[in-house]
């Protein structure tokens, strides 16, 4: 990820690299999920992209998860299909990436 918002999607020899587009700011975070072809991304437009690595377009982006009110700097996964995120305004959420939803938030850990 970087600051032109574009996550780029290198092959495995190095070679070439697939622009995925979707977010509106900074990307802060990418993260590969393990045991699936899927990573996350997020950063400055305080949003959670989700990314089918097997597609290699714009069509990659699988959904985009909202609930911070500030840039988001980190993410963490599990295999259990949770993820936890972190924004610079102190608060952390557990997402179910099944649902796309927050299971939990945590206020104030700045």
């Amino acid at each position: 990820g970087g600051m032109d918002s574009k996550l780029c999607l290198w092959n495995a020899a190095g070679a070439a690299c697939s622009n995925l587009a979707g977010h509106d700011g900074s990307i802060a975070v990418v993260k590969a999920l393990e045991r699936c072809p899927v990573a996350v991304s997020a950063g400055y437009d305080k949003r959670i992209h989700v990314w089918d690595l097997s597609k290699h377009t714009s069509r990659a982006l699988v959904s985009s998860l909202s609930g911070h009110a500030a840039p988001i700097l980190c993410l963490s996964s599990s295999p259990a299909s949770l993820l936890a995120s972190g924004c610079r305004g102190g608060v952390a959420c557990i997402w179910d990436l099944a649902t796309g939803s927050v299971s939990r938030k945590f206020p104030g850990h700045g």
